[in-house]
């Protein structure tokens, strides 16, 4: 009898632990406060270890910053779309200085953790301009307020030098201005 009741405590334990978990299993970014940010938050996200390795060399940038606004955070469902050109800095093909211009995103956050993101940018190698495209699959650390792209998330290169092209990085986000944000 005592090894029926505390298997019926041990299960009534776990269903009471596991019952906010999947409460809160809907999708959603709010501040440090809890709350779902509201539609129209801006955050930036901004990365320094983005890789794009091609066939002509490996792409790496100091730092890469992209701009969002939220367009959707019901609790359910997060969307979001880029404002204007993301910003890139000491962007090199190897050793030799690139640019990389038109760098632009749009995402949308579904459960558990994955986070589609649809990236666009062109990089102006020194021999070869190559345009970048697609969309990146990338999981996001539930609690806390950064993405993971990769690994390998396989973008469209052309023209057909560019191919493959397989990028990688991380990216942490904040509210624009200042002010955290949680991935829920």
């Amino acid at each position: 009898m005592t090894k029926k009741l505390t298997l019926l405590m041990a299960v009534i334990a776990a269903v009471a632990l596991a019952a906010p978990a999947l409460a809160s299993a809907a999708p959603s970014i709010t501040s440090s406060a809890g709350v779902l940010a509201p539609k129209g938050t801006k955050i930036t996200g901004s990365s320094t270890n983005m890789v794009l390795q091609t066939s002509v060399g490996k792409i790496t940038c100091a730092k890469v910053t992209i701009n969002e606004e939220i367009t959707e955070n019901t609790g359910s469902s997060v969307k979001g779309v880029g404002l204007g050109e993301g910003t890139t800095s000491t962007c090199k093909l190897g050793e030799k200085s690139i640019t990389i211009t038109d760098f632009t995103t749009t995402f949308t956050y579904v459960f558990p953790s994955t986070f589609h993101l649809e990236v666009t940018f062109t990089a102006h190698l020194p021999s070869l301009t190559c345009h970048f495209s697609g969309p990146v699959g990338a999981s996001v650390t539930v609690g806390g307020n950064h993405i993971t792209i990769g690994p390998s998330a396989d973008l469209v290169g052309t023209p057909a030098p560019c191919e493959p092209s397989l990028l990688n990085g991380t990216f942490s986000f904040e509210q624009t201005g200042g002010g955290s944000i949680i991935f829920d």
